[in-house]
């Protein structure tokens, strides 16, 4: 069994277990991080591919166990997809009885609510607009919120006395795209944000490049991410982002965020 990404086990970031970041594999000097066949990762071949070269085999392989082939649909499910969803619920901190808001409900959308039913979440909303995907959310105990009917920030904020979600899972990066279908790198991770309450638990695996290598005009093409505080000028806002995002790690394809609780800002000036 293989990882998506792929690491070299001996760098400082592998040795620190940030695999997703590796420093050897990925030959751009500014970046870090490799995987097979995905913008920016490095030049290597394959991740959907039958079959394909395996650099530094010893590291990122894994060896099964004698059960392989009698369980092999097993083993498959966590290859990708189901780790990638339930490392979403992981860096969000969700435990039982939390309100958990998942936006995307793709595979890994729907692996993470259903991670987060897993664990015991008293409330999971998936917030998607394409039918057949919220009928699966709704199948394995989710609330299905279709964002182009209705306000997905207004919707979480009503099914929880207005504070928010205490967990938030984005699964959707920077190719989201609004109703009208206009692309919008920072749509989801705005709005999940914004539907997060204070010193709430926030987990990104979806993927957020500095450059869309298939952007059709130069806007798209500088994916900068705009932040709710540049759209609000409220250092509050700033602080209660921040801290809502304190809880996220690195992990696999997802974002590097502050690791530290920042201090809340000063109403008055001191000396």
């Amino acid at each position: 069994m293989l990882p998506f990404n792929i690491a070299c086990g001996f760098c400082k970031n592998c040795e620190r277990g940030f695999t997703n970041y590796c420093l050897t594999m990925q030959p751009e000097p500014k970046l870090a991080g490799a995987a097979y066949g995905f913008a920016d990762m490095g030049p290597y071949q394959g991740g959907q591919a039958e079959n394909l070269r395996v650099p530094y085999g010893d590291f990122n392989c894994l060896r099964l166990g004698e059960d392989s082939v009698e369980k092999e649909l097993d083993y498959v499910m966590v290859a990708d997809i189901f780790p990638t969803g339930w490392h979403a619920t992981e860096m969000a901190g969700v435990y039982p009885g939390d309100s958990v808001v998942i936006y995307g409900a793709g595979p890994v959308g729907l692996m993470a609510a259903y991670s987060a039913i897993i664990k015991g979440a008293g409330k999971v909303m998936v917030v998607d607009r394409h039918s057949d995907r919220l009928k699966l959310a709704e199948q394995i105990g989710a609330i299905p919120v279709d964002d182009s009917k209705v306000d997905p920030v207004e919707f979480v904020k009503d099914q929880t006395m207005g504070f928010g979600a205490d967990r938030g899972c984005e699964c959707v990066g920077y190719q989201a795209h609004d109703p009208s279908g206009n692309e919008q790198p920072n749509l989801t991770l705005n709005r999940l944000v914004d539907s997060v309450r204070f010193v709430g638990g926030i987990g990104v695996v979806g993927v957020f490049l500095p450059q869309d290598p298939a952007a059709l005009t130069n806007s798209p093409s500088r994916a900068r991410l705009p932040s709710t505080t540049e759209t609000t000028g409220s250092r509050d806002r700033r602080w209660a982002r921040d801290s809502a995002r304190s809880r996220n790690t690195t992990g696999h394809c997802a974002t590097s965020l502050p690791a530290e609780r920042p201090a809340p800002p000063s109403s008055s000036a001191t000396n």
